[in-house]
């Protein structure tokens, strides 16, 4: 069974394997998906109609990671954007702008852009990524071991365009083309750290 299946389970209403109706709940798995296992947590996000929209946005983006091309297969990665859509809407609070660094087609920063409505906010979304995978000469040696090297042609195919095209309706996000350690040394952000006196 696949880490949606076991979410869906769950979400649902499914059995739960091994644990027992009279277990404390503080003990009993919540969330089992990509990786991840919860205990006594809240889902109520799973059944937020703006976060929902928000992931299958992000799903919706024509990305080819762990699906084939063209496929609106979803992944199964609810809770990691869930996180990043918290951690957005706190920041949208705060003064500066927002990066992503390997952007893709935009999984993850067209989440954001929904869940926290950033045409409202009076800030840039910097999208950083080399948009065709990542550059040979960062894959050390014992990555290209483990198979790392060939993620590229499996999961990142160029897609630039893709990612344009996917937050046009964002006017404020800057889809950047540079690799992490290239734009590190040619950009400043003057709005990205702010410190406060007290």
């Amino acid at each position: 069974m696949g880490f949606g299946q076991r979410i869906a389970r769950k979400v649902l209403g499914g059995t739960r394997s091994g644990v027992a109706a009279d277990d404390n709940p503080l003990t009993q798995i919540s969330y089992d998906g990509h990786g991840l296992k919860t205990y006594g947590q809240s889902l109520d996000f799973l059944r937020d109609a703006r976060f929902l929209s928000a992931y299958r946005r992000g799903m919706d983006s024509g990305h080819q990671i762990m699906r084939p091309k063209g496929s609106r297969a979803d992944i199964g990665i609810r809770w990691r954007v869930q996180i990043t859509c918290w951690a957005a809407h706190h920041a949208s609070r705060l003064p500066g702008d927002f990066v992503e660094c390997g952007v893709n087609t935009g999984m993850h920063s067209l989440a954001i852009c929904e869940y926290v409505n950033f045409n409202d906010l009076d800030k840039t979304f910097w999208l950083f990524d080399t948009f065709e995978g990542i550059p040979a000469d960062q894959i050390s040696e014992s990555e290209k071991q483990w198979g790392r090297s060939s993620e590229n042609a499996n999961f990142y195919p160029p897609c630039y365009e893709t990612a344009v095209k996917n937050f046009a309706p964002f006017p404020r996000p800057a889809s950047l083309k540079a690799s992490c350690p290239t734009l590190c040394l040619r950009c400043s952000f003057p709005r990205l750290l702010t410190s406060r006196s007290t």
